[in-house]
């Protein structure tokens, strides 16, 4: 649905030469790029860790990697910086702004699994994608008893305010943020 409504409204632009939504769809496009950039980066990595070492490894993969291959990405994109952001965070790096808290709450409300851009000023958009959780994140996120104890161990001696447990599969976790400043 989303894509049926991104080409009409690409089409509307081209036809009728409406320059800013082309190039309102273009950032959708290029915030979309990085996160699944992002989103697949970080699902290697704890696949990856989890075929190595099970829960454990990967535990130690997410506490000890996560910033570094989130730099890493980021490298990649000049003017775009992702992001994960909750208003539940285990890495208090990862405490959503006002402004992401509040498309947070939207998400949370409507289960909607849609990309979210918004421009926050000139050239400056935030681009968002929805994070539900997947059977395999309760390992080291889901309710007491479900988790992994090693790597719940792991977590907990690195993370002392942890506030990413209780959630079951298909819950919602919190967001991806696509940050593009096109004046960069």
């Amino acid at each position: 649905m989303k894509k049926t409504v991104l080409s009409l409204a690409l089409v509307s632009a081209l036809a009728f030469g409406d320059t800013n939504t082309t190039h309102d769809l273009n950032v959708t496009q290029m915030g979309n790029e990085a996160i699944q950039k992002m989103m697949q980066t970080l699902k290697d990595a704890v696949m990856g860790a989890m075929k190595e070492g099970g829960a454990k490894k990967t535990a130690e993969v997410c506490s000890n990697s996560a910033t570094d291959i989130e730099k890493s990405v980021n490298d990649s994109f000049p003017n775009i910086t992702v992001k994960r952001a909750t208003l539940k965070p285990r890495n208090p790096d990862n405490q959503a702004t006002p402004d992401e808290a509040k498309v947070i709450e939207t998400y949370a409300t409507t289960n909607s699994k849609e990309l979210t851009t918004i421009k926050m000023g000139e050239n400056h958009y935030k681009v968002y994608q929805p994070i539900y959780m997947m059977k395999m994140c309760l390992t080291c996120h889901g309710e007491d008893g479900v988790r992994d104890k090693q790597a719940d161990t792991i977590i907990q001696a690195k993370y002392t305010n942890d506030q990413s447990n209780g959630y079951k599969e298909g819950d919602f976790r919190g967001v991806f943020v696509a940050d593009i400043n096109l004046s960069k």
